[in-house]
This record gives C-alpha cells, sequence and structure tokens, in this order.
C-alpha cells in the first residue's frame, strides 16, 4: 500500500473540507443579523413623524415608522457599508450612512418640515377643487386590475385607554375593478394570531367588542372616493386651500381641508399631497377637524347613549416609474357609551401595510375567503413567526407591552 499517496489524499481532502468550513463560517458571519432602530422628531414641534417610509438603499429593505415615530428592522451584517434613506412627504429627506448607527440602539433622527416656496400670486390662481378632482382620477386609473394585495393586518381593541385585545396576519386581497369603477374584492387569511389579556371586570362595563372595523372592507380605500374629502360629490361641503414645496427635485401640493362651518354634513379635516407632474396622490392624512365633534352620530339604546367620539383615516402611497398603488392604510374609531350606571369609552384600530403586489395571473379565489368582520374572531392558527418579519411596521409601545405579557417575557 503506498502510505505517501493516502496520506497526501488526505491532507488535500482534510485541507478542502477545512476550506469548507472556513467558507461556511464567513458565510454565517457575514450573515449575522442586526435590528435598526430609531425614533423620528419633527424638528419644530417636538413631535413624532409618523408613517414615514425607511429604506436601506443597497440592501432593498424598507419599512415604515409607527403612529409614535417608531422604526425597526432586521438588516445583515454584510450590508454595514449600505446607505439609509428616510422620506417622509411633507419633509426634508435624510440620507446617511448605516455605520452611524454603531450601537445599535434606538437612535433619535431630526425631520426637518419643507417649506412653501410657491409665490402667493399662483397659489390664488391655481383651484385646488379642480386639481384634486384630477388627482383621484389619474390615481385610480393607475391601479392594476385585476390584482392581489398581499400584506400585512393588524387590528387592536381599547377600553377606557386600556389594550384588550389584538389580532394580527397576513393577508391577501383580490381587487378588481368593474366597468362602472365598482370595486370587487376578496379577503384570504394566510396566517392569524389573537388575543386578549384578561382584565378585572367593572360593574356595567362592556368587554366583548372584537373591532369595528372591517377586515374586509379596509381595503376600500383603494377606491379614494370612499373618502370624503377627495368625492367630488361633496367638495361643496369642504373648504380647500393649495399650497406648494420641493422635496427631493420634486414638486408637491398640498391641499388643506376643512368642513365649512355653516354645515353639518362631513367632520373630517385633514391635507392631502399631491404630485405636481404626475397628478399622483402620495398621501392623505385626516380626522375629525376641530369643531366638528358636536356633528359626529349618536343615538340611544336601551337607555344607554352611544356615541361616535372620534375618527381618523391616514393613507400612504408609494410610487415609482414601474407601479403605483396604497402602501399603508390606518382607520380608527372611538366611541362612547354614557348611561345612568354605565361610562365607557372604547377605541377600535385597523393597520393595513401591502408587501407585496401581483398582477399577473390574477383570479379571484377558489376557496378559503374570509368573511367574518374581524380577524380576532380567526383565533391563532399559524404556521411559523410571520411577526417577525423586518418588513413590518413595529407596534407601538402599549402593543408592545401586550404582547410582552402573552409571550410571558
Amino acid at each position: 500500500m503506498n502510505f505517501i499517496y493516502l496520506r497526501q489524499n488526505f491532507l488535500q481532502k482534510a485541507t478542502f473540507i477545512q476550506l469548507l468550513i472556513l467558507i461556511a463560517t464567513a458565510d454565517v458571519s457575514a450573515q449575522i443579523k442586526h435590528t435598526l432602530k430609531g425614533n423620528l422628531i419633527d424638528s419644530k414641534n417636538k413631535t413624532s413623524v409618523a408613517y414615514a417610509n425607511i429604506k436601506l438603499q443597497k440592501a432593498n429593505i424598507s419599512s415604515m415608522s409607527n403612529s409614535e415615530g417608531l422604526f425597526a428592522f432586521n438588516y445583515n451584517s454584510s450590508t454595514e457599508i449600505d446607505t439609509l434613506i428616510i422620506t417622509c412627504v411633507g419633509y426634508n429627506s435624510i440620507k446617511m450612512p448605516l455605520q452611524l448607527f454603531t450601537d445599535r440602539d434606538f437612535k433619535d433622527l431630526i425631520l426637518v418640515p419643507n417649506t412653501i416656496v410657491l409665490n402667493e400670486v399662483v397659489i390664488n390662481n391655481l383651484n385646488p377643487e379642480f386639481i384634486l378632482k384630477e388627482s383621484v382620477t389619474i390615481s385610480a386609473n393607475r391601479y392594476p386590475s385585476p390584482a392581489i394585495f398581499k400584506g400585512y393586518y393588524r387590528e387592536s381593541v381599547k377600553r377606557d385607554s386600556f389594550l384588550t385585545k389584538y389580532a394580527d396576519g397576513l393577508v391577501e386581497y383580490y381587487v378588481e375593478r368593474k366597468k362602472d369603477k365598482a370595486l370587487k374584492t376578496e379577503l384570504r387569511v394566510l396566517q392569524s394570531r389573537a388575543k386578549e389579556l384578561p382584565i378585572q371586570e367593572e360593574e356595567e362595563k362592556i368587554n366583548e367588542f372584537n373591532s369595528l372595523i372591517s377586515i374586509n372592507k379596509i381595503i376600500k380605500f383603494i377606491s379614494l372616493t370612499e373618502i370624503s374629502p377627495l368625492d367630488s360629490n361633496r367638495f361643496q361641503f369642504y373648504d380647500y386651500t393649495i399650497s406648494e414645496f420641493s422635496e427631493a427635485n420634486k414638486e408637491i401640493y398640498r391641499i388643506d381641508f376643512e368642513p365649512k362651518s355653516n354645515n353639518n354634513k362631513v367632520v373630517l379635516g385633514g391635507k392631502i399631497f399631491i404630485d405636481k407632474e404626475t397628478k399622483l396622490i402620495l398621501a392623505i392624512d385626516c380626522k375629525v377637524a376641530a369643531g366638528s365633534e358636536k356633528n359626529l352620530k349618536s343615538f340611544n339604546f336601551l337607555g344607554t347613549k352611544i356615541s361616535a367620539i372620534s375618527a381618523g383615516i391616514y393613507i400612504r402611497f408609494e410610487s415609482n416609474d414601474e407601479s403605483y398603488g396604497i402602501k399603508y392604510i390606518k382607520e380608527s374609531h372611538g366611541i362612547l357609551f354614557s348611561g345612568k350606571k354605565l361610562n365607557q369609552k372604547n377605541e377600535f384600530t385597523s393597520e393595513l401595510l401591502i408587501t407585496d403586489l401581483q398582477t399577473n395571473n390574477c383570479s379571484p379565489f377558489t376557496n378559503g375567503t374570509y368573511n367574518k368582520r374581524s380577524l380576532y374572531s380567526r383565533g391563532n392558527q399559524y404556521t411559523f413567526n410571520y411577526w417577525d418579519n423586518p418588513k413590518l411596521i413595529p407596534n407601538v409601545s402599549q402593543e408592545s407591552t401586550f404582547l410582552e405579557k402573552w409571550q410571558g417575557k
């Protein structure tokens, strides 16, 4: 037997195996995950900047800040030479090296509001209603149809400001625009979890509510005229003003709207941002306008007065050369129950983040459609920890505390 040959052959194989181990080890070390966390703050009034787009340029990873201005997502160590880009309509963009986040802890980032730059004479010659009507038509026509919107949905219920119920999940919406411009929609839920934390019952308190916001219908805001200030048939009830500013080499219209003081037909006030060149709507923020609370609906039932006390709709759109569509929707409502023994406030919030859009080979779902109003009703039906996806919006602080108690941390 040739022992010299065997020895050389063994050494060659051993060297090759060691090389494989080194490569594997290098690959593992190159893919170590880190968490990027930050807090966005308005430079002028020191408030949180919500629903901003957060993106790593090279890795092409993106997320959004939540309603408290917080964002957090994972990235691999191999992308540390990347660039962090933060954009939020109405603010100057931030572009900075990722290496500045060396401590992996929350970092406060200051966003500076844009300055209005258009001459007032030019503004006075613009018709905000005409621009808005044109933008609604152009934006709606850019939506692909039929299409499947894939995303992450979550809902919560608060009783007297205390979070009592929470549910989230992965969803798919089939959307088709009919010839009469009506939308055909179907929902399929792929994964879900739901939890209610026990709370001490108080006499006459009600704690049986699931979300009053329909998971099936939140996608309706794809039809922009579902939002009253964007419906030309309701323009007569609003006062609109327009201004303009520059943002990332774009000219942006900002249309502010408020209910007219002499009517009780509408209650929402807020602002709409529109790309001046493409006429596409970029963002919508609206809530009950100051002074319009008295026009919110209320009715009596078995000696109890049930009153709407708040409402809000926040929408962000995503636009590039190839596509345009809704990126994020948040809807919220507040209800007050009052009577001789009952005094209770309930808040209902739902959010939908679109993570993917399918436009090829789309057809209505043949099975597995979900027709219940709330996701909570589906309960816990999941096969993996989908909530760890780095593209998802972080929970607000109260939701995070709720989930920690739920998971026993």
